[in-house]
């Protein structure tokens, strides 16, 4: 696993602080992770950082790992010092989707998991081979599954497995160059218009990114033209 490039561009081009983006990469893991904070959330980046370090330092996804993430997101805050209307605030909760990969380079292959509208794209070379979890860029127009600060907003889980968990395995062994894309929501959507419209000039830049400037001009010219959401923006690119 190589990482070609690695970046994030908040909603706001100069506002590094409110990019609720989160991202690990973890080499002795082999672990690759994306969340994305809902902006509607009292502590989005808190908890989109929570479950990202705590999907790298974890085997598997289940009620007790949501339960302690949970629990690591709520110290720390001191509720004792909130105001009522900030802890009313607090207890609407906090909401986030979670993209991560786990690479086996020994077998070759790439287990996926996710919950909402983080997107992972594979490659071999310049041709698309796959795409995960979602499909089609209308898919972007549902609300996506969120993972929840506060229990009381669960749809998805039991004792044992968060029931709604999107998995999926890819096995490299028979590409030639696999390259793996992942980003967060807004760029996803873009992606796969400009791949629907089979417009390569522009979605296939993306694979060439290796610098922070040319993954910015490539946002702020979609942006100034409209056609890429308004959103904090993520992109990891990685070579196998």
């Amino acid at each position: 696993m190589k990482v070609k490039f690695q970046g994030t561009i908040p909603k706001e081009s100069t506002e590094f602080s409110s990019n609720e983006d989160v991202f690990c990469i973890n080499y002795d893991n082999k672990k690759v992770v994306l969340c994305d904070g809902a902006s509607e959330s009292f502590a989005a980046k808190e908890w989109a950082t929570v479950l990202a370090n705590q999907y790298i330092e974890s085997e598997c996804i289940n009620a007790e790992w949501l339960e302690k993430a949970r629990f690591n997101y709520s110290i720390q805050f001191d509720k004792s010092d909130f105001s009522w209307s900030k802890l009313a605030s607090y207890s609407r909760g906090s909401f986030s989707t979670l993209l991560g990969l786990t690479f086996d380079e020994d077998k070759k292959k790439v287990e996926l998991l996710s919950i909402g509208d983080c997107i992972a794209i594979l490659f071999d070379g310049n041709v698309k081979i796959n795409t995960f979890h979602y499909l089609e860029s209308c898919e972007f127009s549902h609300r996506p599954l969120l993972l929840a600060s506060e229990s009381k907003y669960d749809s998805f889980s039991n004792d044992d497995v968060i029931s709604e968990i999107n998995t999926g395995v890819w096995d490299l062994q028979h590409f030639e160059f696999p390259h793996i894309l992942v980003m967060s929501d807004a760029l996803g959507e873009w992606f796969l218009k400009m791949y629907e419209r089979n417009n390569t000039s522009e979605w296939s830049q993306l694979l060439e990114i290796e610098d922070t400037e040319s993954f910015l001009n490539l946002i702020e010219h979609n942006r100034k033209n409209n056609s890429i959401r308004l959103d904090d923006t993520t992109l990891i690119s990685l070579k196998l």
